[in-house]
């Protein structure tokens, strides 16, 4: 399409603008695709976390729950009668 007179010039200085604009509109588009796929990225990464954490404090209670049993005090009587071969006295005996 050739058009000649005085509106050559600014045909061509719109045709520059909007092709600019377009290619701005696309780098835009290509940036939002590009930041959602990394925002989905790391809300997989972050779920990954949150079940690592989940493991790691059920993990924790049971270490500490087995903490609470090794140090009762029946678990402490019954570990020292066995090692030394201690035998309580029964009840009628005890003062």
């Amino acid at each position: 399409m050739k058009i000649d007179g005085p509106f050559q010039g600014n045909l061509d200085k719109k045709i520059f603008i909007i092709s600019c604009v377009g290619i701005l509109i696309l780098c835009s588009i290509i940036g939002m695709i590009y930041t959602k796929h990394m925002c989905r990225n790391l809300h997989a990464k972050l779920q990954t976390c949150y079940l690592k954490r989940d493991s790691l404090n059920n993990e924790w209670t049971q270490f500490f729950l087995e903490k609470s049993i090794l140090i009762s005090n029946e678990l402490v009587e019954q570990v020292t009668c066995n090692k030394f071969n201690i035998i309580l006295p029964s009840n009628l005996n005890l003062i």
